[in-house]
């Protein structure tokens, strides 16, 4: 059965993927969710080598496992033989930031996001970008930090993983931002969420410094 007939059911209940980043960072006392941090800590020791590292899918059925685990509280080891496959891991990680009420960057902040991305000038662009991020909330503001960074680590290894800022820009673009509803202006601003974020790739040292 499906996760969403099984809550219907009243079997379980919905704990961390599909809730509020601010009620999961409320709940652990931290500024970025733990689910997070464990896969990329993970992913950082096994996946940077890996051809196609983000862009390929892992098994859905796997994925959908330590999605439950992780709803249910359920000890999750990841040294264990059934998480060797890293593509799981970025598999789970992504869809639980698809899977936010509200995503990574906040719907009121998605228009000017748009907008500043498509300024012309350099400079224009990501010092709006930075101001912009950095009137994000905290949790945002932590979570999209940490995650930058670690897809710059990523990137890195662009040579070997053939997953360069722009192709792991691609995958995250609409995975952390989309807008509250959906209209033919916001999908022709698939190209626009994916400049967004290899920007912030690409500036991730200077982008979260207040200055």
């Amino acid at each position: 059965p499906s996760k969403e007939q099984v809550e219907k059911k009243g079997i379980i209940k919905a704990t961390y993927f599909g809730t509020s980043l601010a009620v999961i960072l409320e709940r652990e006392k931290l500024l970025v969710p733990s689910f997070v941090t464990r896969c990329v800590e993970v992913i950082d020791a096994k996946g940077t080598q890996v051809v196609g590292i983000y862009r390929l899918s892992g098994n859905a059925s796997a994925i959908q496992k330590l999605r439950m685990d992780i709803d249910q509280d359920v000890p999750v080891d990841f040294a264990a033989p059934e998480w060797d496959d890293i593509n799981i891991v970025t598999g789970a990680l992504k869809l639980f930031f698809r899977e936010m009420p509200e995503p990574l960057f906040p719907f009121s902040t998605y228009d000017d996001f748009m907008a500043a991305v498509k300024l012309p000038d350099y400079d224009s662009r990501m010092n709006r970008i930075k101001d912009l991020i950095l009137a994000m909330p905290e949790g945002n503001r932590a979570t999209l930090e940490y995650l930058a960074h670690h897809l710059a680590r990523i990137g890195a290894y662009g040579e070997h993983n053939k997953m360069l800022p722009t192709n792991l820009a691609i995958v995250f673009g609409p995975t952390v931002m989309r807008p509250e509803v959906e209209t033919m202006s916001s999908i022709m601003n698939m190209g626009a969420q994916s400049n967004l974020v290899e920007n912030i790739i690409n500036a991730h040292e200077w982008m979260f410094l207040a200055e």
